[in-house]
């Protein structure tokens, strides 16, 4: 298990298949996921936008050109808060 006192620079994220155009860089552990999305919205302006969603499913979403990469001094512990203390769009959403 990773330790969550470990730099966020140190997680790998792995780059997932998307659309043309859009990209997403994901990192999956036991202590959950963390994914950064960079994406047209359908309103028409592109976002960049992090999801946390921890091991009981569990999700939260910061949009607005919020990228957790972007703070890689954080402890994971810490960059999971900030993605929570963000979160604007999902906030806590269990599993229906």
């Amino acid at each position: 298990m990773t330790d969550l006192t470990q730099k966020l620079a140190n997680l790998v994220f792995n780059d997932v298949q998307m659309y043309d155009g859009d990209s997403q860089h994901a990192h999956h552990a036991p202590w959950g996921s963390i994914t950064v999305v960079d994406r047209m919205t359908g309103f028409g302006w592109r976002d960049v936008e992090t999801g946390f969603c921890d091991p009981d499913e569990v999700f939260w979403l910061a949009t607005g050109n919020f990228d957790i990469r972007d703070f890689p001094d954080l402890s994971i512990s810490e960059a999971i808060e900030l993605i929570k203390e963000n979160a604007n769009t999902c906030i806590a959403s269990p599993p229906e």
